[in-house]
């Protein structure tokens, strides 16, 4: 008798979720308000006033096809970790990378979605539509063009997302704090992953990036552990071998990650781009001209590390962590040995390198001089005798 009431409480429930997805309906048109598109061959939803729960959203509104969900039509009320508030006083606030505030008015407008159903014919979702829900996937249109700034944010249930090969804009903070998302795959069409688009994406571990994508905007997977006691999973990204420039903080704090092979069509890594990878123990930077700016691998797990001649090291100034310069290699306490290759021609202080386990320090060519042998002899204690007397034997008198 046990079993059989197991058994039959499993097929019960498994009856009940096949009944209710058969007999789910569309929702009435009336819960919709609506407006044109600029050229009257669509309808926009510009407001929900339904239930919430499984909604499904019409493919048609009085004859228009559904073409666009407007800016906070599905807002869920929920509350900030830090920072800010998305509830009912409606305020959003949020740092931008360069340090300052924004603020945006955000309308809760609906009870919570369990599950949501987009039409085919939607080709665009507003900023901010689908704030704070709690279902766990997304289906989004075969024809979607665009997705506004922080669509999803907050979603903190969702756990996987493709996104269509038709989706060429991708605005900023769209995913940022959705914190089960596990997977992702990205459209071929996008050109750049904008700013803090999986910011605090806590469970992501592995993404692939299309060879369309050319940038990876500031603090576009950040988690800035000390600043909310965040964390990152992610322990491989591959990145495109179209990528022209790494944002600031884009991967900051990533502890997880393993190893980073920058592509050879990267020309600019930015500000803190990989502070705090304490467990990046295997770089491989790119053997074209590019530059790295101050802090980009500020306390990073490196163990060995080959500089080429056509790097560009800029000492830069971070307004959002008060206004102190940031080294490129600076606090890089597990770097043994550093590595000068044939290109090198001239090493001076802008070469930033501070490390306590620095020991060997090897010169390709014959010909490199030093120009200042403080970053080695001052900041880095522990390097052998051999190391110290090739530097002081290259430093230009």
């Amino acid at each position: 008798m046990i079993k059989f009431y197991k058994i039959g409480l499993v097929i019960f429930v498994f009856w009940s979720v096949v009944v209710s997805s058969v007999f789910a309906q569309v929702a009435p048109e009336s819960d919709f308000e609506v407006t044109l598109t600029d050229d009257l061959t669509g309808a926009i939803i510009t407001g929900y006033k339904g239930q919430g729960g499984n909604l499904i959203i019409p493919d048609t509104i009085q004859g228009f096809p559904v073409k666009e969900i407007g800016d906070q039509v599905f807002v869920a009320g929920i509350s900030r970790g830090f920072g800010g508030r998305v509830g009912n006083y409606g305020v959003y606030d949020f740092r931008t990378p360069n340090g300052h505030y924004e603020y945006e008015t955000i309308y809760v407008n609906c009870n919570s979605l369990t599950n949501v159903v987009i039409p085919d014919s939607v080709e665009k979702i507003g900023a901010y539509a689908f704030v704070g829900h709690d279902f766990t996937t997304i289906k989004l249109p075969n024809q979607i063009k665009e997705i506004g700034q922080g669509a999803f944010y907050y979603c903190r249930s969702l756990k996987s997302i493709e996104l269509p090969d038709s989706l060429e804009i991708l605005d900023r903070n769209v995913f940022e704090n959705c914190e089960s998302l596990q997977s992702v795959k990205l459209s071929n069409s996008l050109k750049k992953i904008e700013a803090r688009t999986f910011k605090y994406c806590k469970s992501l571990q592995n993404i692939e990036l299309p060879d369309s994508i050319e940038e990876i905007g500031n603090g576009a997977f950040e988690a800035d552990a000390g600043y909310d006691n965040s964390y990152s999973s992610l322990k491989n990204i591959k990145l495109s071998n179209s990528l022209k420039k790494i944002g600031n903080r884009a991967f900051y704090d990533c502890t997880e990650l393993e190893s980073i092979e920058i592509p050879d069509s990267v020309t600019s890594i930015g500000v803190s781009a990989f502070e705090g990878t304490i467990n990046l123990s295997i770089l491989k930077l790119p053997s074209g001209e590019f530059d790295i700016h101050g802090g980009a691998f500020r306390g990073s797990g490196i163990k060995e590390l080959t500089l080429h001649g056509n790097i560009g090291y800029y000492s830069d100034y971070e307004t959002s962590v008060g206004y102190r310069e940031r080294q490129t290699f600076y606090k890089c306490d597990k770097l043994e040995t550093l590595i000068f290759d044939e290109t090198v021609k001239e090493v001076s202080h802008k070469t930033v390198i501070s490390s306590n386990s620095l020991k060997n320090v090897i010169f390709k060519s014959p010909d490199t001089i030093v120009t200042s042998n403080e970053s080695f002899i001052v900041n880095c204690p522990n390097l052998t005798l051999a190391s110290q007397a090739e530097v002081k034997k290259r430093v230009k008198q």
